[in-house]
Protein backbone atom coordinates (compact mmCIF):
# COMPACT_ATOMS: atom_id res chain seq x y z
CA UNK A 1 0.00 0.00 0.00
CA UNK A 2 1.38 3.50 -1.12
CA UNK A 3 -0.45 4.81 2.08
CA UNK A 4 -1.58 3.57 5.50
CA UNK A 5 -3.85 5.71 6.96
CA UNK A 6 -3.38 5.84 10.94
CA UNK A 7 -6.26 6.90 12.76
CA UNK A 8 -9.54 8.44 12.93
CA UNK A 9 -8.53 11.38 12.05
CA UNK A 10 -7.04 10.55 8.58
CA UNK A 11 -10.01 8.49 7.34
CA UNK A 12 -12.30 11.46 8.17
CA UNK A 13 -10.36 13.80 5.82
CA UNK A 14 -9.42 10.90 3.35
CA UNK A 15 -13.29 10.19 3.08
CA UNK A 16 -14.40 13.44 2.88
CA UNK A 17 -11.84 14.29 0.36
CA UNK A 18 -12.81 11.70 -1.82
CA UNK A 19 -16.65 13.20 -1.17
CA UNK A 20 -16.21 16.36 -2.42
CA UNK A 21 -14.58 15.43 -6.02
CA UNK A 22 -17.90 15.60 -7.37
CA UNK A 23 -21.40 17.16 -6.10
CA UNK A 24 -22.84 14.12 -8.26
CA UNK A 25 -23.67 10.49 -6.64
CA UNK A 26 -25.12 7.78 -8.53
CA UNK A 27 -27.69 5.83 -6.13
CA UNK A 28 -28.54 2.12 -6.49
CA UNK A 29 -32.28 1.44 -5.14
CA UNK A 30 -34.81 -1.71 -5.43
CA UNK A 31 -37.65 -2.18 -6.78
CA UNK A 32 -40.86 -4.81 -7.47
CA UNK A 33 -39.39 -4.68 -10.94
CA UNK A 34 -35.54 -4.52 -10.00
CA UNK A 35 -32.56 -2.71 -9.48
CA UNK A 36 -32.68 1.08 -10.60
CA UNK A 37 -29.95 3.71 -10.82
CA UNK A 38 -30.04 7.71 -10.72
CA UNK A 39 -27.67 10.22 -10.94
CA UNK A 40 -28.28 13.16 -8.19
CA UNK A 41 -26.63 16.01 -7.09
CA UNK A 42 -25.70 15.51 -3.46
CA UNK A 43 -24.36 16.64 0.18
CA UNK A 44 -23.06 15.65 3.10
CA UNK A 45 -22.97 16.42 6.80
CA UNK A 46 -20.00 16.39 9.15
CA UNK A 47 -21.20 13.06 10.46
CA UNK A 48 -21.39 11.73 6.51
CA UNK A 49 -25.22 12.00 6.24
CA UNK A 50 -25.66 12.29 2.48
CA UNK A 51 -28.65 14.50 1.31
CA UNK A 52 -30.77 14.12 -2.29
CA UNK A 53 -33.59 16.13 -3.21
CA UNK A 54 -36.11 14.68 -5.89
CA UNK A 55 -39.34 14.48 -6.51
CA UNK A 56 -41.56 11.49 -4.80
CA UNK A 57 -44.42 11.63 -7.11
CA UNK A 58 -42.20 10.81 -10.30
CA UNK A 59 -39.25 9.28 -9.75
CA UNK A 60 -38.72 6.20 -9.85
CA UNK A 61 -35.61 6.09 -6.89
CA UNK A 62 -37.76 7.93 -4.77
CA UNK A 63 -40.78 5.27 -4.70
CA UNK A 64 -38.42 2.33 -4.09
CA UNK A 65 -37.11 4.67 -1.04
CA UNK A 66 -40.47 4.59 0.18
CA UNK A 67 -40.76 0.57 -0.44
CA UNK A 68 -37.35 -0.37 0.73
CA UNK A 69 -34.54 1.84 2.62
CA UNK A 70 -31.74 -0.11 1.36
CA UNK A 71 -29.56 1.80 -0.73
CA UNK A 72 -26.01 2.43 -2.56
CA UNK A 73 -24.48 4.82 -3.62
CA UNK A 74 -21.37 5.72 -5.50
CA UNK A 75 -19.41 9.07 -5.50
CA UNK A 76 -16.17 9.71 -8.03
CA UNK A 77 -15.19 12.29 -10.38
CA UNK A 78 -16.59 11.57 -13.33
CA UNK A 79 -13.86 13.94 -15.03
CA UNK A 80 -11.21 11.47 -14.49
CA UNK A 81 -8.94 10.58 -17.22
CA UNK A 82 -8.96 6.75 -18.42
CA UNK A 83 -4.67 7.03 -17.75
CA UNK A 84 -5.48 8.75 -14.42
CA UNK A 85 -5.49 6.64 -10.80
CA UNK A 86 -9.33 6.47 -10.33
CA UNK A 87 -10.55 7.20 -6.74
CA UNK A 88 -13.76 7.02 -5.21
CA UNK A 89 -16.23 6.29 -2.02
CA UNK A 90 -18.93 3.68 -2.00
CA UNK A 91 -21.56 3.38 0.63
CA UNK A 92 -24.30 1.26 1.53
CA UNK A 93 -26.87 2.14 3.78
CA UNK A 94 -30.45 3.19 4.59
CA UNK A 95 -32.39 5.79 3.25
CA UNK A 96 -35.54 7.92 4.28
CA UNK A 97 -37.27 10.71 3.23
CA UNK A 98 -36.55 13.62 5.27
CA UNK A 99 -39.50 14.92 7.93
CA UNK A 100 -39.88 17.88 9.74
CA UNK A 101 -37.62 16.73 12.39
CA UNK A 102 -34.64 16.79 10.06
CA UNK A 103 -35.40 19.03 7.41
CA UNK A 104 -33.53 22.21 8.53
CA UNK A 105 -30.30 20.12 8.40
CA UNK A 106 -30.72 18.92 5.31
CA UNK A 107 -31.76 22.03 3.62
CA UNK A 108 -28.75 23.80 4.89
CA UNK A 109 -26.74 20.84 4.24
CA UNK A 110 -27.74 20.68 0.52
CA UNK A 111 -28.02 23.96 -0.70
CA UNK A 112 -24.69 25.05 1.62
CA UNK A 113 -23.36 22.54 -0.65
CA UNK A 114 -25.34 23.21 -4.28
CA UNK A 115 -25.58 26.94 -3.52
CA UNK A 116 -26.45 27.99 -7.33
CA UNK A 117 -29.67 25.28 -6.65
CA UNK A 118 -31.10 27.66 -4.04
CA UNK A 119 -34.45 28.51 -4.58
CA UNK A 120 -34.75 31.82 -4.96
CA UNK A 121 -38.69 32.02 -4.17
CA UNK A 122 -39.74 32.25 -0.50
CA UNK A 123 -42.07 29.89 -0.86
CA UNK A 124 -39.66 27.41 -0.97
CA UNK A 125 -39.11 27.82 3.24
CA UNK A 126 -36.86 24.92 4.44
CA UNK A 127 -40.44 23.53 6.51
CA UNK A 128 -41.52 22.89 3.16
CA UNK A 129 -39.61 19.94 2.17
CA UNK A 130 -40.63 18.14 4.59
CA UNK A 131 -44.51 18.35 3.79
CA UNK A 132 -46.38 15.62 1.42
CA UNK A 133 -47.52 18.41 -0.84
CA UNK A 134 -44.30 19.80 -1.35
CA UNK A 135 -42.89 18.51 -5.01
CA UNK A 136 -39.62 18.18 -4.29
CA UNK A 137 -38.17 16.54 -0.61
CA UNK A 138 -34.85 15.03 1.14
CA UNK A 139 -34.09 11.69 1.52
CA UNK A 140 -31.52 11.33 4.15
CA UNK A 141 -29.14 8.36 3.59
CA UNK A 142 -27.14 7.17 6.70
CA UNK A 143 -24.24 4.81 5.91
CA UNK A 144 -23.85 1.65 7.55
CA UNK A 145 -20.64 1.24 5.45
CA UNK A 146 -18.35 3.62 3.52
CA UNK A 147 -15.77 1.95 1.27
CA UNK A 148 -12.77 3.86 -0.35
CA UNK A 149 -10.99 3.09 -3.86
CA UNK A 150 -7.76 4.67 -4.48
CA UNK A 151 -5.28 3.27 -7.39
CA UNK A 152 -2.99 5.44 -5.65
CA UNK A 153 -3.31 5.07 -2.23
CA UNK A 154 -4.57 1.52 -1.97
CA UNK A 155 -3.30 -0.30 -5.36
CA UNK A 156 -6.18 -0.23 -7.05
CA UNK A 157 -7.87 -2.27 -3.95
CA UNK A 158 -11.10 -0.51 -1.83
CA UNK A 159 -10.71 -0.92 1.41
CA UNK A 160 -13.66 -0.65 4.25
CA UNK A 161 -13.42 2.72 6.36
CA UNK A 162 -13.31 1.41 9.78
CA UNK A 163 -16.21 1.39 11.76
CA UNK A 164 -14.82 3.80 14.42
CA UNK A 165 -14.04 6.39 12.24
CA UNK A 166 -17.53 6.00 10.95
CA UNK A 167 -18.72 5.92 14.66
CA UNK A 168 -16.63 9.21 15.47
CA UNK A 169 -18.36 11.30 13.12
CA UNK A 170 -21.73 10.47 14.40
CA UNK A 171 -20.62 11.32 17.96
Amino acid sequence: MAHELKNIEEWTQFAKEKLDASQFLSLATQGPEGPWVCPLYFAYDKHFNLYVLSQPATSLHMQHVAENSAVACAVYDSRQAPSSKVAGVQIKGKAHLVGADEVRQAFDTYFAATPARTPAAAAYRPEAYAEDTCIWRFVKIVPEEIWVFSEEDFEGSRVRMPHEALDAARS
